[in-house]
């Protein structure tokens, strides 16, 4: 597996002009009073850039040659997971440390280090959940197909949570509501990582299965 992260990061610093474009943008998001969007917004771009990796694995029909060395798919599925999540991770750490020199040089307290925190770590877990959909998708059908099948998978989903929320009963939003209300902030947050992780974990297993069956 340790050749593969190679390989793929090898791959990704080719893409240097791209990269760097990204990274330009980041640096001019956080330095903008933009509050905590250039933290999202680096993160959000690294994981894409990381996933963009599957489509350079096909290319020119590359995946035929690349499945003859020595490695399993289950370890190609993995590494692709920790790759993508990982880019999210960093682009969000990334986003939070120069939003923090962005509103040191504005001399700008709009927001506390805490509240920073807090946006960083929740970029992380939303980035890892994003990456549990969309990769399945990508392994399965193809880099591009993949990703077009996960857009509308997220607009079904979205226009789903919609309507369910518009027909549930107001007796039933208001138990919900107060159930929530009442949950400890560390209830909450172990929850939340406990039900990402889960779907990351089922997720990856889902990934492993398509790319067993996928023949090239």
């Amino acid at each position: 597996m340790k050749a593969l992260f190679i390989k793929d990061i090898l791959m990704l610093f080719k893409q240097k002009k791209t990269l760097l474009m990204m990274l330009i943008l980041g640096v001019l998001y956080t330095m903008m009073d933009m509050g905590t969007f250039g933290i999202m917004f680096l993160g959000m771009m690294l994981m894409i850039f990381a996933t963009s990796t599957i489509s350079y694995d096909e290319f020119d029909n590359g995946n035929a040659f690349l499945f003859s060395q020595p490695f399993t798919r289950r370890q190609y599925t993995i590494e692709k997971y920790l790759l993508a999540m990982g880019g999210g991770a960093i682009g969000s750490v990334l986003g939070f440390v120069l939003t923090m020199i962005g509103g040191f040089i504005r001399r700008s307290g709009d927001f506390t280090i805490e509240e920073l925190v807090d946006v960083m770590f929740a970029g992380m877990l939303f980035f890892c959940f994003i990456s549990s959909f969309m990769l399945p998708m990508m392994l399965k059908e193809g880099a591009e197909k993949g990703r077009n099948s996960a857009y509308i998978l997220f607009g079904v989903i979205f226009i789903g949570g919609v309507l369910g929320i518009k027909f549930i009963p107001e007796s039933a939003k208001n138990s919900l509501i107060s159930i929530l209300e009442s949950a400890s902030p560390a209830v909450w947050i172990i929850g939340v990582v406990a039900l990402v992780l889960i779907i990351a974990i089922v997720s990856c297993h889902i990934s492993i299965r398509f790319m067993e069956r996928r023949e090239f």
